[in-house]
């Protein structure tokens, strides 16, 4: 199968008896483009015939985003706690962070949390967003997420400093999460007690997936 500049080689696990069906599938992550994708279908013979391969075209659609967010409207309805506030940054326009008014303290735990949103049509679901992280090598953002509106949480990643201390754009699998009809991120930034500095940065934030039919 080739499906934009990739090309996945799909073979089936166990070949059935003749006039069986066979099937074998693939997974691609969402993309915000339409891609086309052709499928080349080659039989083999028991013995290495090989005859004249059929070819199948067609188009994948472009990424469903059920949630996104760039902090630049007034109307944002992530839930704060702490200090985090919404602070204007050169070329980016609005953006959060944990520490509006100066450096972080030591020894805190505090986060956003978006707004509830719904993944029950989708799968393949990926979560993206750019992180500035000025802050002790002990101190990181935690990424996490909830399918029962808030109540529990799973864990996702963590973000850690880098030696640029700058923008970066991270990807995290919510593919897990597909099918819930509440799902919600939340960001926390824990620090240690030995030392502080800027603090935590976040923008851009967007889930993508494919929609089922």
């Amino acid at each position: 199968a080739h499906y934009g500049d990739k090309k996945t080689r799909l073979v089936p696990e166990f070949p059935k008896g003749p006039g069986a069906k066979e099937s074998a599938s693939f997974r691609t992550e969402p993309i915000s483009t339409d891609r086309p994708l052709r499928v080349t279908l080659q039989p083999v013979d028991n013995v290495g015939n090989r005859p004249q391969a059929s070819v199948i075209e067609t188009v994948l659609p472009k990424a469903a985003v059920p949630f996104s967010d760039g902090f630049d409207s007034e109307t944002s309805d992530w839930v704060t706690e702490g200090e985090w506030g919404r602070v204007e940054e050169k070329g980016r326009g609005m953006v959060f962070t944990d520490s509006p008014n100066g450096d972080y303290k030591d020894s805190t735990d505090t986060g956003i949390l978006s707004p509830v949103f719904d993944l029950s049509n989708m799968r393949s679901s990926t979560l993206t967003f750019d992180a500035k992280l000025k802050a002790e090598k002990w101190d990181f953002i935690w990424v996490e997420a909830s399918n029962n509106g808030g109540e529990d949480f799973e864990h996702l990643g963590v973000i850690r400093p880098n030696d640029d201390r700058d923008w970066q754009k991270h990807k995290f699998d919510l593919s897990a999460l597909d099918g819930n009809p509440q799902v919600q991120l939340r960001l926390r930034f824990r620090t240690s007690n030995k030392g502080t500095d800027d603090g935590a940065y976040i923008d851009n934030v967007k889930v993508e997936a494919a929609q089922l039919k």
